[in-house]
């Protein structure tokens, strides 16, 4: 019987060659949180698309080999006054398509990690890939920075992706309005993801018009969820405080906030994609939009 086993094993692999024209890769789960190993181990996976953030400059300067460059501005965009909201859906698709990102793919995202921004940012775009159906979204731990820290190769200018055509398969489940989540207070967990003397008020928020949080609301900040080098705490890690943040009900509603909605996709990613809870979202407008709406409560204090 394991004769039989690994028999059609060799032959499945072998059929995979004759019909690719290359080395076939067995369709294993992608971690969400892919270290350079990882990353080296599976650069020539032909459904492989290697994602790198950082500005245009930068990139060109040198990135990982075979990466393209879609900059983080291109996954964000201010609409009535807010300053960090999903494009809009076409864009969003021309955007994965000139990457050459169809369905099929695995994308890994490449940022870097000097800044708390630069650190959140892959998050965002990860959580933004998710929201268009992609399902293999990946983050490389450490991104660009600790790829060049580490001595890995590097290349120069400018690659060119072959352009897909693509359609989205909307995952609305991973986005609340601001009116769904007025409706919904009370019955699932708000978790603010700022920095904690934001969420009591002590210090003002420079992206929000009133100080203090949504009533209700648990404080959980981004900053938890990383290393002193900006790469990610361990999974055990970041288990205990979001435990003590939101239980241990992975089938609990999650609706997260933070500032503007840049920062809290790094907990969404990191509860729903690493942790296994279920039914996470993001409030887009985050406190920004939240604030400017007189009939919406803020408290101050713990």
């Amino acid at each position: 019987m394991k004769c039989v086993t690994i028999i059609s094993m060799v032959m499945a692999l072998l059929v995979g060659v004759l019909l690719n024209g290359r080395t076939a890769y067995p369709a294993e789960p992608v971690p969400p949180v892919v270290t350079i190993k990882w990353l080296l181990e599976n650069k020539a996976n032909p459904s492989l698309v290697i994602v790198d953030i950082r500005k245009v400059e930068e990139y060109r300067e040198g990135h990982i080999p075979g990466s393209v460059n879609l900059t983080y501005s291109a996954w964000r965009t201010m609409e009535n006054g807010i300053t960090c909201q999903l494009p809009l859906k076409d864009d969003i698709e021309e955007n994965l398509g000139s990457a050459g990102i169809g369905q099929g793919s695995i994308v890994v995202i490449a940022g870097k990690t000097e800044t708390d921004l630069d650190r959140a940012h892959p998050a965002r775009v990860a959580w933004t890939m998710k929201y268009a159906g992609i399902n293999k979204v990946a983050i490389l731990d450490g991104g660009y920075t600790r790829w060049t820290g580490e001595g890995n190769p590097v290349e120069k200018g400018w690659v060119k992706a072959t352009p897909k055509p693509f359609c989205c398969k909307w995952n609305e489940r991973v986005l609340c309005s601001k009116d769904c989540l007025k409706e919904k207070a009370g019955r699932v967990a708000i978790v603010d993801t700022r920095l904690h003397s934001y969420f009591t008020g002590e210090v003002k928020d420079p992206g929000a018009a009133k100080q203090g949080h949504i009533p209700g609301s648990v404080n959980l900040p981004y900053t938890l969820a990383f290393n002193e080098d900006g790469t990610y705490v361990s999974r055990e890690k970041l288990a205990g405080p979001a435990v003590r943040a939101v239980g241990k009900d992975t089938k609990k509603e999650i609706v997260l906030l933070c500032c503007t909605g840049r920062f809290s996709p790094t907990w969404w990613f990191m509860l729903g994609e690493v942790l296994g809870y279920e039914k996470v979202s993001i409030f887009d407008g985050s406190i920004e939009e939240w604030c400017r709406d007189p009939s919406a409560p803020i408290v101050r204090g713990e």
